[in-house]
């Protein structure tokens, strides 16, 4: 009897697979599709906050001439976390050049924050009494930027209100009128 159910719950696992797959789509296919996260002269993430399944790949792209660094941190405590390698991407040059990006996936639901170490750093804002801190980033004194430090969040989840709520940019890989100090808005 244990037989005939295991050989049942296979045959039924694979007839779904084959389904979707022949239906155009499957839910594995669905979560490999990129999230992208732009970066460029304005020394920003767009956007800072990102939306993605377990599973599903977070890219940096750096459209910026200089160089950024992608740093997961702790806020509590402010250490480096290995969530994210400490990885700095080479500027661009402009259009028609190679574009450095940074690829992750987390496998695990959850919160992950990063700054960028050479335009922002953290600042300790909170030490509770039994002695942690609680760190937020802060701009580096006499770096130009837009709207404040470098930093951003990816927030891994499967709540579908939150996975549909990431602005139209996180799904090109390149954005054209982005380049350096480009105008493209976070919506």
């Amino acid at each position: 009897m244990k037989t005939i159910n295991t050989r049942l719950a296979l045959t039924t696992f694979m007839a779904m697979a084959v389904i979707g797959l022949a239906s155009g789509g499957s839910a594995l296919a669905a979560t490999t599709k990129p999230v992208y996260v732009h970066m460029n002269g304005l020394n920003d993430f767009l956007p800072k906050v990102v939306f993605v399944r377990p599973g599903q790949p977070v890219v940096f792209i750096n459209q910026d001439q200089g160089a950024h660094s992608i740093h997961a941190y702790d806020p509590v405590g402010g250490g480096h976390l290995k969530a994210m390698d400490d990885v700095s991407l080479q500027g661009t040059p402009g259009p028609g050049h190679t574009v450095h990006t940074y690829k992750v996936t987390f496998k695990h639901e959850g919160v992950h924050y990063y700054i960028c170490t050479i335009h922002a750093h953290l600042v300790s804002v909170y030490k509770s009494p039994s002695g942690k801190n609680y760190d937020l980033p802060a701009k580096r004194q006499g770096i130009p930027g837009y709207r404040g430090s470098m930093a951003g969040i990816v927030v891994v989840t499967r709540e579908a209100a939150l996975l549909k709520s990431d602005p139209p940019i996180t799904h090109q890989r390149i954005l054209q009128k982005f380049w350096n100090n480009g105008d493209v808005k976070g919506n």
